[in-house]
């Protein structure tokens, strides 16, 4: 015969806020032990029966069990991946970038709305593989949040317009910047490349969900043209070595 024991529990509240950063990436984990603990014996093996802590039921040593905690949820970062496939800083060139964090919206919470979240912007920046050269060039991680560690690192200044004053994209709030602006801003470690010499391709990550962008290369009024920002499913979830076992799928 064999006894399965249930714990159930359940989340009964989520609060966020306008000023609260969004959620990182994390678990919940959980060990068991069997209680009461204690010694089986007493002193030259004397079994215990003083008092029913002591004796008479059952006695259990003290040793959580998995060793290892088992992991029963896991926490994505509440996110939102995006990819500008083409941009360019050349010349008079550049590539104007609108990213709106859109979870202030008319719905409200009882009607479908979004959950207000904030959070800090993330550029990769992938520079266009030259002809015959023998290694790729140097690409870069920014954020425009403050204490950022290698290999990502923090803009020396706040470029563009929308973004508080500790580099957060409020919920409500649509910020506008040039790439150029952001390869001016980056720090000479971040090994970024020129602020007027860049052809490639842009990864964002926005530290709050429900954000949508917009990007146009133009030349000083003369031309503009629009550049895609396509909106990747959570690699957390759904990675890109193999996504659902097909082609790669995004949305705007």
């Amino acid at each position: 015969m064999v006894d399965i024991d249930t714990v159930k529990f359940a989340c009964t509240t989520f609060s966020g806020s306008s000023t609260a950063p969004a959620l990182t990436a994390g678990s919940v984990t959980v060990t068991a032990s069997l209680a009461p603990t204690g010694s089986a014996l007493g002193s030259g093996g004397v079994v215990l029966t003083t008092a029913a802590t002591n004796g008479q039921i059952p006695r259990y040593t003290a040793l959580q069990q998995p060793a290892t905690p088992l992991t029963v949820i896991l926490i994505n970062p509440a996110t939102t991946t995006m990819l500008i496939p083409f941009a360019e800083v050349v010349g008079a060139y550049d590539t104007g970038i609108a990213l709106a964090n859109t979870t202030t919206d008319p719905f409200g919470a009882k009607t479908g709305g979004a959950i207000q979240t904030a959070g800090p912007v993330t550029f990769s920046i992938y520079p266009q593989y030259v002809n015959g050269a023998s290694t790729q060039q140097t690409a870069c991680t920014l954020t425009t949040g403050s204490g950022a560690t290698a290999p990502t690192y923090s803009l020396t200044s706040i470029p563009g317009q929308g973004l508080d004053s500790a580099g957060q994209l409020r919920t409500g709030s649509t910020w506008t910047v040039n790439l150029s602006n952001i390869l001016t801003a980056a720090p000479a470690a971040a090994g970024c490349p020129s602020a007027t010499n860049f052809i490639g391709y842009v990864f964002i990550v926005a530290n709050s969900v429900e954000v949508h962008g917009t990007a146009f290369v133009y030349n000083n009024g003369n031309f503009t043209s629009y550049t895609n920002v396509l909106v990747l499913p959570p690699p957390t979830i759904i990675t890109r070595a193999n996504p659902g076992g097909g082609v790669e799928a995004l949305g705007n």
